[in-house]
């Protein structure tokens, strides 16, 4: 038999097969061999294709695998304890007939599980696609509520004493789990933006906050991360996934999470409108008053609105990725809307005068902001030395070409003292041949792309030219697809040359 690298075939009897990984790291087409094996003992044949589907902030790896018309999706993390808790609660939901993907096949170490396969539109695609997602009787609207009408049957499904014993990296969100959250804040946004602040003051706003957060009422299931990227759409249902970080709570958290997530940029008037939604679905269970839990709620907006800004330092600011980078604003827009309308009880000087501050500073770009009527274009030159340009649109995608193939002019001496903008280096290029066939096929692929996300009402396409030292080349390129898309659409163009002064 064949042994995949770290992996052991072990057979029992002769009849069942267990697939147990013997090292910790393994590369990925070893993940795919191991997903195929458990699809091959699921499905009963060999699978015929495994598309790898976007990497998750958590590390957990997914696979699309599919036979004869038979998909389902591979999941691979090497986190085991977290796996184990959404399987169990995944099987604690759908007894419950709770819409949640059906588990048809896990590994006997828990690695890796085959799921039911949602298809690829999650609440958050949608709301960015769609022209006017928050127009009185839209079909976002409708489908926010059909969302908040399932939450409090997860928040209310009786888990019992043992099942939280499966919870990571706690069993309840406590006092020390507030305190992640806000030291998480105070060093990956706080610190990384420059923001000041004083020390002691800070903790000592935190250590009250986390006090007062924990004596809310917390026997009920907290998702944790309530919001739109983890809400699948299928047959215009939705599905709800990744709660592999639900614990005991209070109910306060999950609508905070979903109606102030920052990349749907949902207005004030809508998230009222959805809470009230809200609070009349869970009064069919349980009675709340909405003075007593408005205030309250208001503290879980403010705990989860500087959990976001700290995730989206880390993935935009560290790790450099526009989608999360793009998000930062409108959680600032989110933290101004939230000063000024709130009533805080907790006496938290220190943390109010940062956030203050916070707010005003110039050190996050400002969002693109999109005309849902009309097409926005960015496109930017850049030199590959200094990385592909970011994409601040939060909507990610688009095109990247390379000019380094090009004939270069900044290697000719008659050519160094000018850039893509002038009249020499133009001339050069308009020249010749081969940098024309590049640009001809360049704006077919453009022009198609322009026609096809008009008629699919999408605000934002991002291109980007890239060559040696962003100084010629792809300037030139970019100019002369801005001057094309001028004649050919009514796209809204935005251009910018990244190198040059």
């Amino acid at each position: 038999m064949h042994h995949l690298p770290g992996i052991r075939v072990n057979r029992s009897g002769g009849k069942r097969q267990s697939i147990i990984f013997t090292c910790k790291k393994v590369d990925r087409s070893s993940k795919i061999a191991y997903l195929a094996a458990l699809f091959r003992r699921w499905h009963g044949a060999e699978s015929q294709a495994a598309v790898a589907l976007p990497r998750t902030t958590s590390g957990r790896e997914y696979f699309r695998l599919s036979a004869a018309g038979t998909t389902a999706i591979g999941a691979y993390h090497e986190n085991v304890a977290e796996n184990r808790a959404f399987l169990l609660f995944t099987e604690r939901f759908r007894s419950r007939g709770l819409p949640v993907p059906e588990i048809f096949l896990r590994a006997e170490d828990d690695r890796a599980y085959l799921l039911q396969d949602l298809g690829d539109l999650t609440l958050n695609k949608a709301v960015l696609s769609h022209p006017a997602p928050w127009e009185q009787g839209s079909e976002m609207i409708h489908t926010y509520k059909k969302v908040l009408s399932l939450l409090p049957a997860f928040q209310l499904s009786g888990l019992s004493e043992e099942d939280y014993s499966y919870c990571v990296p706690r069993s309840v969100f406590d006092r020390q789990s507030v305190l992640w959250d806000l030291n998480y804040f105070k060093y990956l946004c706080l610190r990384l933006l420059g923001v000041p602040f004083d020390e002691q003051a800070l903790e000592n706003d935190f250590q009250r906050l986390a006090t007062w957060l924990e004596a809310v009422p917390a026997g009920f299931f907290m998702y944790r991360d309530f919001q739109s990227r983890n809400i699948m759409l299928a047959g215009g249902e939705p599905y709800f996934i990744d709660y592999q970080g639900g614990r005991h709570g209070p109910l306060h958290y999950d609508p905070a999470s979903l109606l102030f997530q920052s990349s749907v940029n949902m207005p004030s008037e809508k998230r009222a409108e959805l809470l009230d939604h809200y609070l009349s679905e869970i009064n069919k269970k349980i009675k709340i008053r909405k003075q007593d839990f408005i205030p309250v709620y208001h503290h879980f907006v403010l705990i989860r609105i500087l959990q976001n800004l700290a995730a989206y330092g880390l993935r935009g600011i560290v790790e450099n990725k526009g989608t999360f980078r793009a998000s930062i604003p409108y959680a600032l827009k989110n933290l101004e809307w939230l000063l000024e309308e709130a009533h805080f009880e907790v006496e938290m000087p220190g943390l109010l005068q940062a956030l203050h501050a916070l707010i005003h500073t110039d050190a996050v770009p400002a969002p693109v902001v999109a005309d849902r009527d009309r097409l926005t274009v960015s496109i930017t030159s850049f030199s590959y030395k200094n990385g592909i340009p970011p994409d601040n649109s939060g909507f990610g995608g688009g095109f990247v070409f390379d000019c380094r193939a090009l004939p270069n002019p900044g290697r000719m001496e008659e050519f160094k003292q000018y850039t893509g903008l002038d009249k020499p280096v133009k001339d050069f290029l308009e020249e010749n041949k081969e940098v024309q066939v590049f640009l001809d096929h360049v704006r077919k692929i453009i022009l198609q792309a322009v026609n096809d996300y008009r008629q699919r009402h999408f605000s934002h396409l991002v291109v980007n030219f890239g060559c040696t030292g962003g100084q010629h080349r792809s300037v030139y390129c970019a100019e002369r697809l801005r001057d094309y898309l001028a004649k050919k659409s009514d796209s809204i163009l935005i251009i910018n040359h990244r190198e040059l002064p």
